[in-house]
């Protein structure tokens, strides 16, 4: 990294332009969780400090924190170990020192609430992570289920079908026939969803912690199978005029 930058003053009023732990992880493109091991490691250290806000004393990052962080993430993916990138900081940056009189301490360097807090930030980010996963895992599980459905409903149905003398206009009325099945659970899952939404945020939703609410997936998933598999049987009879 060409050039040194400009050195940031603890005493100095923090500059609008910053970035909590979450929101500065996306613009680096790394973890959340590595950026703060990073980071706090330099602070550990004694190389380079992170501004805090008051009164929570949460961290912020800067421009200068932005740099630092792709610089360590450029060596990173070169391979390099950690320290001999942080040996490397101080001849590229003009690291941010730590306030006057605030000691560097391996087992201690920032206020014990502010800790708490940020650990409860991400345990919660951490969940709602997990949730999205569950949600992701579940809806593959449901799709690939209604797809075996799907196969084994065609396949009875081409047993019960009489011998084909045409065998192409048999091949297109199969793929109508499985094109058609597919419409048909595609627009109850539409109607189900439609339906799910209308209801009362008490019955969608379900606590997370003390503080926050996230949609019920699972409730929200039996939901919507429930409902395709009740008006399926009589969507394809309406669909084949049986």
């Amino acid at each position: 990294m060409d050039g040194m930058h400009g050195q940031t003053d603890h005493k100095e009023k923090i500059s609008d332009n910053v970035w909590q732990i979450n929101e500065f992880s996306r613009k680096v493109d790394v973890h959340y969780n590595t950026i703060d091991r990073w980071f706090v490691r330099l602070e550990k250290n004694g190389i380079h400090y992170v501004n805090r806000v008051q009164p929570s004393d949460k961290k912020v990052y800067d421009q200068l924190d932005y740099e630092i962080a792709l610089y360590i993430k450029e060596y990173r993916d070169k391979g390099w170990m950690l320290d001999p990138i942080f040996e490397t900081l101080p001849n590229e940056f003009d690291l941010r020192p730590f306030p006057e009189g605030e000691e560097v301490s391996s087992t201690n360097i920032f206020d014990s609430s502010a800790a708490f807090k940020e650990m409860e930030e991400k345990i919660i980010a951490n969940l709602k992570d997990e949730i999205v996963d569950q949600a992701r895992l579940q809806v593959k599980q449901e799709f690939q289920q209604s797809f075996n459905e799907l196969i084994e409903m065609k396949e009875q149905i081409l047993k019960s079908l009489p011998e084909p003398e045409d065998k192409a206009a048999v091949r297109e009325k199969r793929f109508v026939e499985a094109v058609t099945f597919h419409r048909v659970r595609a627009e109850l899952e539409k109607e189900a969803a439609a339906e799910w939404a209308k209801k009362s945020e008490n019955e969608r939703t379900k606590r997370v912690g003390i503080f926050f609410k996230t949609e019920d997936t699972a409730k929200r998933a039996d939901y919507i199978k429930d409902y395709v598999n009740e008006k399926y049987e009589e969507r394809l009879k309406e669909k084949f005029d049986l």
